[in-house]
């Protein structure tokens, strides 16, 4: 094993040593892992993202978080290598405000607290999962936009075969073309975003060695 996942295998036998609660390792990313409680806190923030209570949360929403936290760990080895700035607390808390805004508009201080602990989270959580969402999609953004060219022609064919059916069908009134390329060539950036990044981590997951430690888990999260 890799300097990393020994490092982590010590802290948990010291752990077990002093009698605190075990965690434990679920999965091995190369030279990184990931620990049970991380995959609980993910699966937990996706909840309260998507307003989906916890009952209703299935092991097969836990196993595609953990793909997801596979995904993400992968791109967080790669940005190590990298010179690039992380997100500021500033930043953070800036994302942090504007989630709670987004989940709880209307929510003052005490109803947030308490939505956060029906979800068994707390404001550091929160951070933590904000931190690591703003840093790996900036590496993305950095990584793959530069090089993202839209020809102007497939901004007018979107335009005509997708955007105007689309509005249409929705009964609104849509813009002329020079009003909405500028949107429409960000859409197809975006696009082409998700294709790159899909096959970059398809090529990464082929390169490096991945191992389940644990088997999946069949019970929903709530308690």
């Amino acid at each position: 094993m890799r300097k990393h996942v020994q490092l982590a295998l010590l802290f948990l036998l010291a752990a077990a040593a002093m009698g605190k609660t075990l965690d434990r390792i679920v999965v091995v990313v190369d030279k990184g892992v990931i620990l049970a409680s991380h995959w609980d806190q993910a699966v937990r923030y996706e909840a309260l993202v998507e307003g989906k209570d916890l009952n209703v949360v299935t092991a097969d929403d836990r196993e595609k978080t953990l793909d997801r936290l596979i995904d993400q760990e992968l791109l967080q080895q790669q940005l190590a290598g990298t010179t690039y700035q992380r997100a500021s607390a500033e930043e953070i808390a800036a994302k942090a405000r504007d989630l709670r805004r987004q989940v709880a508009p209307n929510a003052d201080d005490a109803q947030w607290q308490a939505r956060l602990q029906r979800y068994g989270l707390d404001e550091e959580d929160v951070r933590e999962r904000v931190a690591i969402q703003l840093d790996v999609l900036r590496f993305v953004e950095a990584r793959f936009r530069p090089s993202i060219r839209i020809d102007p022609r497939t901004i007018d064919a979107y335009y005509k075969n997708t955007f105007l059916p689309q509005v249409r069908s929705a009964g609104g009134q849509p813009p002329p073309l020079k009003d909405a390329r500028a949107a429409i060539e960000e859409i197809l950036v975006q696009q082409r975003i998700d294709d790159l990044l899909g096959a970059y981590l398809k090529n990464l997951r082929a390169q490096i060695r991945i191992r389940r430690l644990e088997p999946a888990q069949k019970e929903p999260v709530a308690r």
